[in-house]
């Protein structure tokens, strides 16, 4: 959905401006909870109008919403940023109720600047970002758009306009880091990973992290990218033969548990759910774990076991609450999650 939202932002119709300012070109998908879907572009039925108005007035007005997801390659412009009796874009998606939106990009711009974001956030909807190479994609197109946005951005900061407000604790800038504190193996794998044409370390390099939020001129701002290191904990413990690293919300915080070893899987497990094991299930256990999510038939070969009795040692694993189970019949795979 989100290198869709981007296919159909490239169709934005640019509408006549006499004052030479570039509007954005924004792409937006809508995924209503029935399955279907919809898209619309910036200047798609009428020079000017923003594409999640297009979608959700023009497209969807008589239509409930309730639980819809939303991709929009850009932050939704935020209240107060639209002339009155105009509704922002992100007062439009809260009050069609729709459940989740992704960005792609934050809006540099003074009158939105994260504030569509945070207004989502406030009224209950989840917020995520798209990956960062596509995000990447997105600038590149709306290079113009950016570039006067910052420009109008510098001059309501001399003109001493608040400062936006961090969207967490993170947001904020390292004190006293540089980029040489970053590992150059990172940095390179970093490059290969977002597909910036620029060599690691490079003036243009650094320019492109400075675009993309992760530096600031007089400032480094290290952000871990959204999506980017979780993925690498589970690429480096399938590599390595480990099980896969486990995640779980307590409260506030996002625990992470890596192991060490396969058996360090069993013993996560506890006693009480180990004495229900048999030597066979705790031995597939562990290669479950190790692999993350097999089907049935997967399991059967990998543990080199009858297919009937593979069906009850994964039937056990989720009774005990150790797998999730996805799809039907032969199709239906098991994910093993943290008891």
């Amino acid at each position: 959905m989100m290198e869709k939202a981007i296919v159909v932002m490239k169709q934005s119709i640019n509408e006549p401006r006499a004052d030479k300012k570039a509007s954005p070109l924004v792409g937006a998908v809508l995924v209503k909870p029935d399955g279907t879907m919809d898209t619309a572009f910036r200047g798609e039925l009428r020079h000017g109008d923003h594409a999640e108005y297009t979608l959700l007035e023009r497209k969807h007005r008589e239509k409930r919403l309730d639980g819809s997801v939303l991709f929009a390659t850009l932050e939704p412009c935020a209240p107060g940023a639209r002339k009155h009796p105009k509704l922002a874009c992100a007062e439009r998606i809260v009050n069609a109720r729709i459940a989740e939106v992704w960005v792609g990009i934050e809006d540099p711009d003074p009158t939105v600047d994260r504030q569509g974001i945070r207004y989502l956030e406030q009224n209950g909807v989840k917020v995520h970002l798209f990956d960062l190479d596509l995000q990447e994609q997105i600038r590149e197109v709306n290079k113009e758009f950016i570039a006067q946005a910052l420009k109008r951005a510098a001059e309501a900061k001399d003109g001493n306009a608040g400062k936006p407000a961090p969207l967490s604790q993170w947001d904020e800038a390292l004190a006293g880091v540089s980029v040489a504190a970053l590992a150059s193996g990172a940095l390179t794998r970093y490059r290969a990973r977002t597909k910036i044409p620029d060599k690691a370390g490079s003036a243009g390099f650094l320019q492109r992290l400075e675009r993309q939020g992760l530096l600031g001129r007089r400032r480094s701002k290290l952000v871990e990218g959204r999506g980017f290191g979780m993925r690498t904990f589970g690429e480096a413990a399938a590599k390595h033969g480990l099980p896969v690293p486990r995640y779980a919300f307590d409260g506030l915080y996002l625990n992470l548990t890596i192991y060490r070893d396969a058996k360090a899987a069993l013993g996560s497990l506890g006693e009480a759910v180990l004495n229900k094991l048999s030597k066979s299930e705790r031995a597939g256990w562990e290669w479950l774990a190790t692999k993350g999510s097999a089907k049935s038939s997967e399991y059967a070969a990998g543990m080199k076991l009858p297919y009937r009795t593979a069906m009850n040692h994964l039937k056990k694993f989720h009774e005990l609450g150790l797998l999730e189970r996805t799809g039907s019949a032969r199709t239906t795979e098991y994910k093993a999650r943290k008891p």
